[in-house]
């Protein structure tokens, strides 16, 4: 699925580093698998390789997250004490 997007949009996210757990299952997508889905780039999207799910994240989370602040996910499906 995300490559259809990439094909729709052409526009990768670029300067990613490390990993986003799956809001689904919690495994990790490769942060520079992320496509932007909308044209003014406020929404990214990837499918999870491992439940195949098209996970979609507001851009200002996914640089958050991409760029190794202190969010981690937990046992309890939060994030440094937030829920997602």
């Amino acid at each position: 699925m995300s490559e259809d997007l990439r094909e729709q949009t052409g526009t990768t996210a670029a300067g990613a580093v490390g990993t986003i757990p799956c809001v689904y299952c919690r495994e990790p997508i490769a942060a520079d698998t992320f496509v932007y889905w909308s044209p003014a780039r406020r929404l990214l999207s990837a499918a999870c390789p491992a439940c195949e799910r098209q996970v979609t994240l507001p851009a200002a989370t996914w640089r958050r997250m991409s760029s190794g602040s202190d969010l981690t996910a937990t046992a309890s499906g939060t994030f440094a004490g937030r829920h997602t």
